[in-house]
Formats: structure tokens, C-alpha cells, sequence
């Protein structure tokens, strides 16, 4: 009791899906440091495995950035969809009153 639904809890999947995204634009935005470094002659880069180490490494910050930005998305959107189709009263709730002369009886059926 007191869960208010899927509506007051819906906070959660955005809040995880808002960090997966930052998370996503920072791996995606250090690939894109790394095909800088390659494309700008880096003065490190002093040997062939020095530039296949960083190109691994630029791939693997885009697959993780790509991954954790859809990841993120999908997290936002299941938080609109539990805010928007979600009821904010707890389905099945019936509620009885009177007002001395007649019985009154409202809320969600079952």
C-alpha cells in the first residue's frame, strides 16, 4: 500500500536512462579524441602498434558510447511510457461513503 503505481516510480527509469545517456556521449566523445589523435598525427603515436592499440581503443569507445546511449534511450522511453499509460491510484481501489441518507461507491473496479 502506498506504492502509488507505476506513475510515482517512473523517475527511476529516467534517472538510470539520463546517466546511461551522459555516459554514452562521454565513451563516444573519447573516440572522437582518439580518431583526433590519429587524424592529427599525435606526436605519441610513434609506432604501428602504438596507432592499431589507438584505433582499438576508438573502436571500443564507440561500441560502449552507441550501447550505452541506446541503453539510455530505451530508459527514458520507459519512463515516459510508465508516466503517461501508468494510473497514479493503485488499481482495484474501491472507496465507500454515505452521506446519511444514500451509499456512495466509487473509485476502480477490480
Amino acid at each position: 500500500s502506498g506504492s502509488g503505481g507505476p506513475r510515482a516510480r517512473a523517475w527511476i527509469p529516467a534517472a538510470v536512462g539520463g546517466v546511461l545517456l551522459v555516459g554514452g556521449g562521454v565513451s563516444y566523445f573519447q573516440a572522437r579524441s582518439e580518431r583526433s589523435r590519429l587524424r592529427n598525427d599525435d606526436a605519441s603515436l610513434t609506432s604501428s602498434a602504438d596507432v592499431d592499440r589507438s584505433v582499438s581503443r576508438g573502436k571500443t569507445f564507440q561500441t560502449v558510447g552507441w550501447v550505452l546511449a541506446g541503453a539510455g534511450v530505451a530508459g527514458l522511453g520507459l519512463s515516459a511510457g510508465m508516466y503517461l499509460l501508468g494510473s497514479s491510484e493503485a488499481p482495484g481501489t474501491l472507496a465507500l461513503g454515505t452521506d446519511g441518507t444514500s451509499a456512495f461507491v466509487s473509485g476502480r473496479w477490480p
